[in-house]
């Protein structure tokens, strides 16, 4: 044997030799790594590896050691021994939605489409299976992800999270509450199957596509089930369904609110797992042929798919044929079936590449750029003046300016020196129009209405600032890859050791303060949604703020009524008004964090994104007077206008038709406003973003 294979085979016996773990806190063995020592080893004495090869492959296990020993992480499946597979999925949207025009009376069928936990799954025809994507995602898995709830993956250079956030984004489910039921006697199990034991799917199919219905409601409750137990809580057709959710079927209402993200979370985890699990399993033995395995995926899979489509622009650009935003997310994409292995295998294995020139000093082009408009610290900075003195002005051209919360501006910023974590590319979510470079070169507006008095508003001290410019500096890519979101910083800068809990979300990466701080950047969902969520905490913890009796709502708000108002005006007189349960509890403020009542407050701020503008804009709705008052900080006269208009139509006709159903009028002392849109003005005067600030 050569010096340099005994050198080789003295490193893989100290390989061997480690007390290999997962992570420091977590002292489980590494299995995949004793089997690959072991390998390595005996190919090295038996001479069937060539000396590079086997160098490469000891320094390789060497290096994933170390992540190991440093409480990182390790992939269960290494890229050596990710091999062919049939992938089948249990979910079949377009037959499922057939079987249903087929058994139902088009009354019926559309009743169900108005159903609020499966609407959703009602148009979802863009969104195919691809078993290969699937495949290559889930054998990427990391040892990482026993250390909770969420899955971690290693995709290029990054290590990405999928949990239940991601989920909930993805699919529109309920992903909040109790899946605890009691057990109940079923009216729909005793009139249906009353000599079933228990029922399948695959009976409840039979049982459905053979009924005559006597009444609307049981078809409808019956195709609830059909629908929840094929798409997103898919399994085999054998599988009995838990006679507790025949009688949670019986309360349209409880049905509609049940957390069934939860269920399907768990259930598309779980199947992930077990497939990682069998993959290790069927390596090992040796009667198995790997490269022939095939397997079956349960819950809702194509939430991964998404999610891949979501955080790596190289996949997704290979297997979508169009993209076209809406909520939620997976209503986006129009995917590629029948893809090949060897194609997904080649595009995975330039995910992470990068051909940009990469250096550690900041943005100069950022930097050239935010000269050309000032700033919002440099509007606040002239503004300062008067906000020391307490002056608050109030005239027809307002301007509401949120403040940074110091906390989040005081938080370490610590870096991991090896990968990245990353979150579904820090919950990749709508680019939003960008309404921080407003106002002249020449003079700021000082005709401001700050959202905070003037205590809350003051400037963080100097050094602070600098402290955050210097950090947001630190790593900056000179030039930005293409993509939709594309990454801000070099690797190892852009992850943040400990997550920031914003109370709304956890940011985990640098480049999520970096999109809200520098100009021209667009802001996305969670920017908007985390400043309004600050706004309703701030209105009820401050005297000052509550005797103001404002409070906000979040992003998905307008499209929740958009949708709902689509569906009533095809058939106002069939509406179920039972669909808009989930929109009067953020009425009444239940179902909005740090929410407060619309019963309590006079003014309402709603961030509203015109897609057909691919536009933010701010809309304020007066709860005394009836009025909405818009803020657009790319006004335009003409067709702008009017497309604006035309876009908050929803809001200016629905509203009252909920408010009349809370009685919100009575206890304003208002008389409703009838058929009659509420009046919509769009504010003059206000602060204008140049033109190519967003797209």
């Amino acid at each position: 044997m050569s010096a340099k294979n005994t050198s080789l085979l003295r490193r893989s016996s100290r390989l061997s030799s480690q007390p290999t773990t997962s992570s420091s806190a977590d002292k489980k063995p590494v299995p995949e790594m004793e089997t690959m020592v072991s390998d390595a080893s005996l190919k090295i004495k038996q001479g069937e590896m060539g000396v590079n090869d086997a160098e490469e492959l000891i320094s390789s296990l060497e290096a994933k050691l170390s992540k190991a020993e440093e409480g990182q992480y390790v992939r269960l499946v290494p890229d050596s021994q990710i091999s062919r597979a049939k992938i089948n999925t249990f979910v079949n949207i377009t037959e499922t939605l057939k079987k249903l025009r087929g058994w139902l009376s088009p009354r019926q069928y559309e009743s169900l489409k108005t159903q609020p936990c499966i609407q959703q799954f009602m148009h979802l025809d863009t969104l195919g299976w691809s078993g290969q994507v699937f495949h290559n995602i889930v054998m990427r898995l990391t040892t990482h992800s026993a250390m909770g709830d969420a899955l971690w993956f290693e995709l290029g250079e990054d290590l990405v999270r999928f949990s239940i956030n991601e989920f909930c984004l993805i699919t529109g489910l309920n992903c909040v509450g109790s899946t605890h039921l009691p057990v109940v006697e079923s009216r729909l199990m005793s009139k249906y199957f009353p000599d079933v034991r228990g029922v399948t799917r695959e009976f409840l199919e039979l049982q459905m596509s053979n009924s005559k219905f006597d009444n609307d409601d049981d078809a409808v409750k019956l195709s609830l089930l059909y629908i929840v137990f094929s798409i997103p809580l898919s399994n085999a057709s054998s599988v009995k369904i838990d006679p507790k959710y025949f009688a949670l079927a019986d309360n349209l209402d409880a049905f509609n609110e049940f957390p069934w993200g939860v269920l399907s979370w768990e259930a598309t985890r779980t199947a992930i797992c077990s497939t990682v699990e069998n993959r290790i399993s069927s390596k090992r033995g040796p009667k198995k042929n790997i490269d022939k395995s095939r397997y079956s995926v349960a819950g809702f899979p194509q939430a991964l798919l998404v999610w891949a489509y979501e955080t790596s622009p190289v996949i997704a650009s290979k297997f979508t044929t169009n993209y076209e935003h809406a909520l939620p997310r997976m209503m986006s994409w129009t995917t590629v079936d029948n893809v090949r292995f060897d194609d997904v295998l080649a595009a995975f294995a330039t995910v992470g590449e990068s051909k940009v020139n990469i250096a550690e000093e900041e943005d100069n082009e950022g930097e050239a750029n935010a000269k050309s408009e000032p700033s919002v610290e440099e509007i606040a900075e002239e503004a300062m003046p008067d906000l020391e003195k307490g002056v608050i002005e109030e005239d027809d051209g307002k301007e509401i300016i949120p403040d940074q919360d110091p906390s989040i501006l005081d938080e370490p910023a610590n870096e991991i020196p090896k990968k990245k974590r990353a979150r579904l590319s820090s919950l990749r979510q709508r680019p939003s129009g960008r309404t921080t470079d407003i106002g002249s070169p020449s003079k700021a507006p000082t005709n401001l209405i700050y959202a905070l008095p003037p205590c809350l508003a003051d400037q963080p001290p100097e050094q602070t600032l600098e402290e955050f410019r210097e950090w947001i500096k630190a790593g900056v890519l000179k030039r930005s890859p293409p993509g939709k979101r594309p990454p801000r910083y070099v690797a190892k800068h852009d992850t943040l050791s400990e997550p920031h809990d914003l109370g709304l979300m956890l940011v985990e990466k640098k480049s999520w303060y970096y999109e809200l701080a520098t100009s021209p950047v667009w802001l996305w969902d969670e920017h908007i949604d985390v400043a309004f969520y600050y706004l309703r905490k701030k209105s009820m913890q401050f005297t000052e703020l509550k005797q103001r009796m404002v409070t906000t709502v979040d992003v998905f708000f307008t499209s929740k009524i958009h949708s709902l108002w689509r569906i009533h005006q095809s058939s106002p007189a069939n509406f179920d008004w039972g669909s808009c349960q989930s929109i009067l509890k953020i009425m009444t403020g239940v179902k909005v964090q740090s929410g407060s009542s619309w019963f309590d407050v006079n003014t309402l701020l709603i961030p509203v994104h015109l897609a057909d503008l691919k536009h933010w804009v701010l809309v304020k709705l007066e709860l005394t007077s009836w009025t909405i008052e818009v803020y657009d900080s790319l006004q335009h006269e003409g067709r702008h206008n009017a497309r604006v208009r035309e876009g908050l139509e929803c809001l200016a006709v629905f509203i009252p038709m909920l408010a009349e159903r809370i009685n919100l009028f009575d206890v304003k002392k208002r008389d409703p406003p009838g058929i009659h849109p509420i009046p919509v003005t769009i504010m003059k005067d206000i602060p204008k973003q140049a033109n190519g600030d967003i797209v």
